[in-house]
């Protein structure tokens, strides 16, 4: 059996985000943990709820696929970037039986009874790192079926953000170093010559220039949050089946229309997967019949 998910259910995640430093020219070398909380609702802009099926504490049925989206709380190390990353944060819940729906869709279920894994906004590519802890006494029970179903949709939705995330990183990365070039030079010539009219020795005009156009690289024109900025902005545009973009407010994007096209797939594969095993796991036993009667007679010792 499975406890339903409410919309006051906690969720406590562990996601993997690389932190841009305050002060620091360039981001960490690599993601670091930053724990993630937040109830099931959300700030109720992608949660998928019922909310004329209510238990357990006045807590409105979760419905499947429900994410809790933008605002979830990020703690951990500075970063200047964890706004960014703070508002396009997901964490997706899968399980849920078809059998049992409320307002036309299966309810959310926790898949290890009172805990469910959540699929967490990460980077470079999302995670199940998200925790839900499911404080009800209302369950229901799951097919097999259902299980592989959500095991399926999961790793689609995995699959296409994956996708999404390492072009948007990648596209980030190269306009935002061109820009970085091409600004950095022009700063760096003009504070060279500068130093030389000056009538500076010319190593340390060189020094002086390069140092200068660093400060003004990171403190003037901000075009150390380039990458960051059009790797959100490709996001949102793109749109993918996690989180929030334009998608959300019903603008068709190409990543939308690929997670709503690879989920149900997924989904439909688990479940076909799942289906046999469903038959071999409830068919009766065989009918062997009575033990055969012994014929002649009993020995005796």
């Amino acid at each position: 059996m499975h406890a339903v998910l409410k919309h006051w259910h906690p969720m406590i995640g562990r996601d993997m985000h690389i932190p841009w430093p305050p002060g620091s020219p360039i981001p960490a070398p690599a993601p670091v943990p930053y724990v993630t909380t937040s109830t099931m609702l959300g700030l109720g802009v992608t949660a998928s709820y019922a909310t004329s099926h209510w238990s357990q504490g006045a807590g409105m049925t979760m419905t499947i696929t429900t994410d809790i989206g933008p605002a979830i709380p990020h703690i951990g190390p500075p970063s200047t970037t964890l706004p960014l990353v703070m508002l396009f944060s997901s964490s997706k819940s899968y399980f849920g039986p078809a059998a049992t729906q409320a307002e036309g869709k299966p309810i959310a279920v926790a898949l290890l009874v009172q805990v469910n894994p959540n699929l967490n906004c990460s980077e470079p590519v999302p995670l199940p790192v998200g925790t839900v802890v499911a404080l009800n006494t209302h369950y229901v029970g799951m097919t097999m079926a259902d299980i592989l179903g959500g095991l399926g949709e999961a790793l689609s939705d995995f699959i296409v953000q994956a996708v999404l995330q390492k072009l948007g990183g990648a596209l980030g990365d190269k306009v935002g170093g061109w820009l970085s070039n091409r600004f950095f030079q022009k700063v760096f010539q003009q504070r060279y010559i500068a130093a030389l009219l000056r009538g500076t020795h010319l190593d340390l005009a060189a020094a002086h220039a390069g140092v200068d156009a660093a400060v003004a690289l990171e403190s003037r024109l901000g075009l150390r949050y380039a990458g960051t900025a059009i790797e959100n902005v490709f996001g949102i545009f793109m749109g993918g089946p996690m989180g929030i973009d334009a998608g959300t407010f019903g603008a068709p994007t190409p990543g939308g229309w690929a997670g709503d096209e690879a989920a149900p797939l997924g989904r439909q594969l688990g479940e076909s997967l799942g289906g046999p095993l469903d038959d071999y796991l409830n068919s009766p036993d065989p009918n062997i019949g009575d033990y055969p009667q012994p014929s002649g007679d009993t020995a005796t010792a």
